[in-house]
């Protein structure tokens, strides 16, 4: 059994399974042994037979081993990380971000080099809601990506960080071309933090609620707002949608 984890911590899948089979054989094919086997089965890029294993361990009825079960579906899903299709593997990104473990981080990391700028997006995104993620050092260069979705969630990451060292890096996204990024950047410097812009930030939303990033500036408008800050006229309709 030492043998087997040790076979696939070093990603020597065929062996691991090798030794595994051999403890079944000798009448030694315990749960733990089996939900190893389920393990290797879904790293080794066999997901199928992961789940039939896993469906023999956990029959219909019992009560669902949660983290195995997640280390199956990793095992379907790690594949079409790679697919030839774009729309397969935006898909595979946004299946792994419902997955919401940290062992993803490397996976987001990843595709952060996709040549699809949609699959890139859903790479940041997928960073930013972990702590790991947040703290990845190639967010910076995605501040940088050509796609004004991968710069937007790439700022809206590094301002979940808490980290103050970042707010010289993020206001530069104020200045962006694309209105989306420059309302995801007034949102990441948290006004709380930065009291004295709260004002710039109001005024920067409204201007956005008249471009096409106008649901970003609803939202950005509907967080920094207090009961100090009303809405001009203008703008009554779009602050009734932000309620």
């Amino acid at each position: 059994m030492q043998d087997a984890q040790a076979a696939l911590d070093k990603q020597q899948y065929d062996r691991a399974l090798q030794l595994l089979d051999s403890l079944e054989k000798g009448g030694k094919g315990t749960p733990d042994v089996r939900r190893l086997k389920v393990r290797t089965l879904a790293k080794a890029g066999k997901p199928l037979d992961a789940l039939a294993e896993y469906d023999a361990l956990v029959p219909p009825g019992k009560p669902d081993d949660v983290p195995l079960l997640r280390e199956v579906a990793f095992g379907f899903i790690t594949p079409l990380l790679k697919d030839m299709r774009d729309q397969m593997r935006g898909a595979a990104f946004t299946a792994l971000k419902e997955i919401e473990s940290e062992e993803t981080v490397s996976y987001f990391e990843d595709g952060l080099s996709d040549g699809s700028g949609m699959v890139r997006a859903l790479a940041v995104d997928g960073l930013g809601q972990l702590k790991k993620g947040q703290r990845s050092p190639r967010l910076r260069h995605a501040l940088e990506d050509q796609a004004a979705y991968v710069r937007k969630y790439a700022v809206k990451a590094l301002g979940k960080t808490g980290d103050l060292s970042l707010v010289g890096l993020i206001e530069k996204s104020l200045e962006d071309k694309e209105p989306v990024v420059r309302v995801s950047a007034a949102g990441a410097l948290a006004p709380e933090r930065r009291p004295a812009m709260r004002k710039d930030f109001l005024v920067d939303a409204y201007q956005v609620l008249e471009a096409r990033a106008a649901g970003a500036g609803v939202r950005l408008v509907a967080t920094l707002c207090d009961d100090r800050c009303a809405a001009p006229p203008r703008h009554a309709g779009a602050c009734g949608v932000a309620r």
